[in-house]
């Protein structure tokens, strides 16, 4: 056995994987690609993986980008004769369309995962699914990490306003669908808690502001809104939900997201909306336009993935990173 995991990446999560690496005190694997001008894409191993455990990582701005350079990984890792192959995706990208939800549409998370399982993969490793039943969709293990632990305990440690056990924070579901991620958390850290429902007029295209209905047990007036989401494109929701809380009196808006798979007009509704700050992830490569955003905070990801990466190389146990999980 090697004394450190086989740690590749594609170009596109060099710098994730990098820190990784740092982290955990080794070398990066010597890898190879390119792209021919017809868009084809090559690669290559550059050192011998023959028996060795391999940790291949693949996130990128393209949601078939990181599938498919992912795909090709595991295709060239199974005819080097590798030993245990885990498929690292810091965000899973197609993860949204979990279930057949109307007639004469896919469910590409459940896709996804059976193509990488096909490929050859002995194991996926991920953070922050969409709907934790896609885990289901194959027969390998299905490692799943909880990035909303790690927003949640930088902003403990960061902003003195906010508090475990503060009735005065109000934990926010941006949708009935994210109430079962939000929900646990602002129980398991006394706060209280709403959901907004929303209206939408088809995909990424949320109804007006006054579609918006809040529902709480609680006066939210005075209140410090924190709004939780594991994923995050065009921030139309974030924004309009912003503005209906701040209307509702309430007296600060903080929000956390996972995965910024941030496009479209998105920092520009930030700048617009009542939004104090926007703690986000790195599970997603970032611009620099987004990172030095005055709104923006970002959170690395790469500690648990590598303390995760470094558990599943010593055949220890995953789930004991998230004491509260058990």
């Amino acid at each position: 056995m090697n004394k450190h995991p086989g740690i590749f990446a594609t170009p596109a999560c060099q710098s994730f994987a990098k820190k990784i690496c740092d982290y955990l005190d080794i070398p990066m694997g010597n890898f190879k690609f390119d792209i021919f001008s017809d868009g084809e894409r090559w690669l290559k191993f550059d050192e011998n993986i023959r028996g060795r455990d391999i940790f291949l990582i693949s996130s990128s701005i393209n949601p078939v980008e990181t599938w498919f350079d992912l795909w090709t990984m595991i295709d060239a890792s199974v005819r080097a004769s590798a030993g245990e192959i885990t498929a690292v995706v810091p965000c899973y990208r197609f993860g949204r369309q979990e279930r057949k939800d109307e007639s004469r549409v896919p469910i590409t998370a459940s896709m996804v995962a059976q193509i990488t399982q096909f490929m050859g993969a002995n194991r996926i490793l991920t953070m922050d699914l969409h709907a934790g039943a896609t885990q289901g969709s194959v027969k390998i293990p299905f490692d799943h990490l909880y990035g909303s632990d790690i927003l949640l305990e930088f902003i403990l440690k960061t902003d003195s306003g906010i508090a475990k056990n503060n009735k005065n924070i109000l934990g926010i579901a941006v949708d009935p669908g994210s109430l079962k991620m939000v929900r646990p958390i602002a129980e398991r850290y006394g706060w209280d808690f709403a959901f907004v429902d929303k209206k939408r007029d088809g995909h990424e295209i949320v109804g007006k502001e006054s579609d918006l209905a809040i529902y709480s047990d609680v006066d939210i007036k005075g209140k410090t809104a924190l709004i939780i989401d594991d994923v995050a494109s065009t921030l139309k929701s974030m924004e309009r939900v912003s503005k209906k809380l701040a209307k509702a009196g309430v007296a600060r808006i903080i929000a956390a997201t996972t995965h910024p798979a941030l496009s479209d007009q998105a920092l520009t509704r930030l700048t617009n909306s009542p939004i104090e700050t926007l703690f986000i992830g790195d599970t997603i490569p970032l611009s620099g336009e987004i990172q030095s955003h005055p709104k923006v905070k970002v959170v690395t990801m790469t500690k648990i993935f590598a303390k995760a990466i470094s558990g599943i190389y010593k055949k220890e146990s995953v789930t004991s990173l998230f004491p509260d999980k058990k």
